[in-house]
């Protein structure tokens, strides 16, 4: 983003380099397979991965958004092989573009296992307090989805609690009679605003995540996934 700025930090990177392993196969742009999966190959990658005691296993193959089978047949391999979570590129963006759809798949990886442990530690907690009712989760799109949605697309709620101002924003607007508005939502260490017209939110699908303290777009990681068009300060 800052093309002259000789003390530019980039994010550090999610996904270290000595754990991204590659698997002979290859689709076209259509779908059409060129190259099969080299199974054996793929299991090997993935008890590699299992040995240097990672936590979650992404599965990103080049043009897995025209047909995801390979993707789901390693996907199938890792839980037959082992307890670890594994996430498929083209179920949490299903969008041409390696690298952002790469990018995205990383990131829900990255947030995994935390979110994972906490909504667990919710709902055990509830189910020893005798609460039977669903446990919803905010997404960054302001909408719901449940813990267990919440779980495997955990890059989904990334942006959750400022999406859960403006969706306050927009009721109360809506009991003042009121549709043009700006929500402005300020917390201990940044302040978020969005416009709403005629009672709408705006939903941007290109944003990115965890951007450096300089800010602005290129400082974060890429992720293509529904969110409320928030500007930060």
């Amino acid at each position: 983003r800052d093309i002259y700025n000789l003390f530019l930090e980039k994010p550090p990177v999610l996904i270290p380099r000595q754990h991204r392993l590659e698997v002979s196969e290859r689709l076209d742009t259509t779908g059409a397979v060129v190259t099969p999966l080299d199974e054996a190959e793929a299991r090997q990658r993935i008890d590699e991965l299992v040995a240097a005691g990672v936590e979650v296993i992404v599965i990103g193959f080049l043009h897995s958004y025209a047909n995801g089978e390979h993707e789901r047949r390693v996907a199938e391999m890792v839980a037959k092989r082992c307890d670890v979570p594994a996430i498929t590129s083209h179920s949490v963006c299903g969008e041409y573009r390696e690298y952002e759809r790469f990018s995205t798949a990383a990131v829900h990886g990255a947030v995994m296992p935390t979110v994972r442990r906490y909504l667990t530690n919710i709902r055990q907690g509830l189910t020893e307090q005798g609460v039977e009712a669903p446990l919803t989760v905010m997404q960054s799109s302001g909408g719901l989805c449940s813990d267990e949605e919440a779980i495997r697309q955990p890059g989904s709620i990334v942006e959750s609690g400022p999406a859960a101002g403006v969706i306050s924003v927009v009721e109360v607007g809506r009991r003042l009679g009121l549709g043009e508005l700006i929500s402005f939502d300020m917390g201990g260490t940044t302040a978020k605003a969005t416009l709403v017209r005629d009672g709408e939110i705006t939903i941007n699908t290109d944003y990115e995540v965890g951007g450096g303290i300089q800010g602005g777009f290129g400082t974060g990681y890429p992720i293509r996934t529904p969110v409320i068009d928030l500007v930060e300060i």
